[in-house]
């Protein structure tokens, strides 16, 4: 028996009404969601400190010194490592507009369009997340960057919505 068919079970023998049963009004809209199913997994690591010394390395290198004019600021920039898991039954599309970092300034902020100079760096070991449909029970991962406000500023939750509504939020791992 489904929970939400228990759950009215339950009620009735109490003898309580269905219109005036706020729990299984709850328990209906929270089970009947698209994400019941498991809903959508994410882990989010900001490796901005990873890329910053992968990047500095490979400028002091000789292949790195070429291309001094084309270099981008990465302090600039939160990079931010993004695993998705959909464990919905449906397919859910995931692209990099569909998330917003909120941050210890409580912004929230867009991706930047600078992730995919970032994404072509000889010395970027890290795919860019991908836009993708993401199937059941499949995973996807790369890396989304954000434009800072200051150099105060830290990483702190990371949020997706899709426009079916399935959504999720995760907290951001701190720089290693």
């Amino acid at each position: 028996m489904r929970i939400i068919d228990w759950a009215v079970c339950l009620q009735i023998k109490k003898g309580i009404k269905m219109k005036k049963c706020f729990f299984c009004i709850a328990l209906t809209l929270l089970f009947s969601s698209s994400s019941f199913a498991g809903g959508i997994e994410m882990e989010a690591t900001n490796i901005n400190s990873i890329v910053l010394s992968l990047s500095q390395k490979y400028m002091e290198s000789k292949e790195g010194k070429k291309e001094e004019g084309i270099y981008i600021d990465l302090e600039d920039h939160h990079v931010i490592y993004v695993m998705f898991t959909n464990k919905t039954q449906n397919p859910v599309t995931a692209t990099v507009g569909q998330f917003t970092l909120v941050t210890s300034m409580n912004r929230s902020a867009s991706f930047t369009a600078d992730m995919y100079h970032i994404a072509g760096k000889p010395w970027m070991n890290v795919a860019d997340f991908p836009a993708v449909k993401v199937m059941p029970g499949t995973s996807v991962s790369g890396f989304i960057a954000y434009k800072k406000a200051s150099n105060d500023e830290l990483p702190k939750l990371l949020f997706f919505e899709a426009g079916d509504g399935v959504s999720a939020k995760t907290e951001v791992a701190a720089d290693e």
